[in-house]
């Protein structure tokens, strides 16, 4: 019979999974930073590329559902999937043909989003155990959260340039938290190895 005691681990994660994921959080964090550094340094081209890239997705999937509408003629609801797409289509032509009509769409998305989106990070930050990424997270989450007042306060006016700064922020801050994580989960493992 073994007296070994049985290691921690963090959210019932064994050593190999959170040895996955401290890498994983590593690469990503990373990532994430480098982004943000390029999305602050070059924010009205940020902005446009991001505008450019969801009215072409926007396009694509509209048309998508509108053949996919014709494809089921005469189902129960082939007309409201048709509707459907043609408006997505319609969303995915406004953006290409008007990009700062688009720009302008996005930025009051996104500061929506920042305030969503800080509000969960903060119930997921509460509910993390360890010190060091628990402090970083929840900081994440309130620059979240002023970073979404910020973008909606300053909309419209400041909408061609706030778009990539303050995504190119909220990633550089993710990106840590992300290292922090990462950092953390390689301090459980290297004290479950001794």
């Amino acid at each position: 019979m073994s007296t070994e005691p049985t290691p921690p681990v963090l959210l019932n994660l064994s050593p190999e999974t959170l040895n996955r994921h401290a890498k994983s959080a590593k690469i990503w964090g990373i990532v994430s930073i480098l982004i943000g550094i390029a999305a602050i340094a070059v924010p009205g081209l940020f902005s446009l590329g991001i505008e450019i890239f969801v009215g072409t997705l926007l396009l694509v999937a509209g048309l998508t559902q509108v053949f996919a509408a014709f494809g089921s003629l005469g189902s129960r609801h082939w007309f409201l999937a048709l509707l459907i797409g043609l408006l997505t289509t319609a969303v995915g032509v406004m953006f290409l043909t008007n990009p700062l009509k688009g720009i302008l769409t996005l930025t009051a998305l996104l500061g929506i989003f920042f305030l969503v989106s800080g509000f969960f990070r903060l119930i997921y930050s509460f509910q993390l155990t360890s010190g060091g990424s628990k402090g970083v997270s929840i900081f994440n989450a309130i620059i979240t959260l002023v970073l979404g007042g910020l973008v909606l306060g300053g909309w419209p006016e400041s909408s061609p340039f706030i778009l990539g700064i303050f995504l190119g922020i909220d990633l550089i801050f993710f990106g840590l938290f992300l290292l922090t994580y990462s950092c953390t989960c390689n301090q459980l493992q290297n004290e479950n190895n001794q």
